[in-house]
């Protein structure tokens, strides 16, 4: 059985939760607001924004669920949805907290094998700055290619490339600082 964005929503429920039956809304709610709520708390600064990026992002989800047409892509739209309104929120001046200096080269791969061991990788991850973060979780966990994250993030691929392994490198660091081990 999937979980995630992933999940089964089926044809009746889609066309009832598009006529606004409070029901239908309500499982469509329950059975995506998981995987929305880590996508939010991977890619925002802190929980509070995480918890206004999913309420935004249901919202916006009941007004437009009449554009969906099947029910099977229901959790990559809502995903698609949820990123798409982080990464605008991201973009405001507020949050533009990017490192500007350059560690020495990592050896990133060793980095992300030994980070994907890590149980709390989300706590660690907020060592990061906000677009760094998101960049980490989109490439790591939501599998989005250094292609497509230039398009979302209006950067090259090789700038993608180079801040990902930065950020790979930031948080190798900080594991080794937290006593993290690499198995």
């Amino acid at each position: 059985m999937s979980s995630g964005f992933g999940q089964q929503f089926s044809e009746r429920q889609l066309r009832q939760a598009q006529k606004g039956q409070q029901q239908a809304q309500r499982l469509l709610f329950e059975t995506f607001y998981p995987a929305m709520m880590r996508l939010a708390l991977a890619m925002m600064p802190e929980r509070a924004s995480a918890s206004d990026l999913v309420q935004e992002a249901f919202l916006k989800a009941f007004v437009r669920l009449p554009q969906v047409q099947e029910a099977s892509r229901v959790g990559a739209w809502l995903k698609k949805l949820a990123v798409n309104l982080a990464l605008d929120q991201l973009r405001r001046p507020e949050l533009l907290d990017m490192q500007s200096a350059v560690p020495e080269q990592p050896d990133w791969q060793m980095a992300t094998e030994a980070l994907g061991q890590l149980a709390d990788i989300e706590a660690l991850l907020n060592i990061l700055p906000a677009k760094d973060r998101a960049l980490v979780w989109l490439h790591a966990v939501e599998g989005y290619s250094h292609e497509e994250l230039a398009n979302i993030f209006a950067l090259t691929a090789m700038t993608i490339r180079q801040r990902y392994r930065r950020a790979l490198h930031t948080l190798a660091v900080e594991a080794v600082k937290r006593g993290y081990k690499d198995e």
